[in-house]
């Protein structure tokens, strides 16, 4: 089940429990609330990097995820995507080998 927290204004929140469903469901919302603020243009990266970003935290973190998008303050200005768990520790930086199949 999705929780929406906030879509009033210049910014987007929603929680996801940490099940695979979460990936296809946190790209529908971003999807939806950029086509809202007419930025369709940004659809194709947005959604991939919100799937990235919430497929990761679904492999590493047990607890609800956080999407939350902030509208540029002006035309030409930045869509600030951010995604979260409820773990404490920043993730650490790794080095990828050239056979790992994740990690680059």
């Amino acid at each position: 089940m999705i929780g929406l927290i906030d879509t009033e204004g210049d910014r987007a929140e929603w929680t996801f429990p940490a099940d695979p469903g979460a990936v296809r469901t946190a790209r529908s919302a971003v999807r939806g609330q950029l086509r809202d603020w007419d930025l369709g243009a940004l659809d194709d990266i947005a959604t991939l990097l919100v799937s990235e970003l919430v497929t990761n935290a679904l492999r590493h973190a047990t607890g609800p995820i956080g999407v939350r998008l902030v509208r540029p303050a002006h035309p030409g200005g930045v869509l600030l995507v951010e995604v979260s768990d409820p773990l404490p520790d920043p993730p650490r930086e790794r080095v990828a080998r050239p056979e790992d199949e994740s990690g680059r």
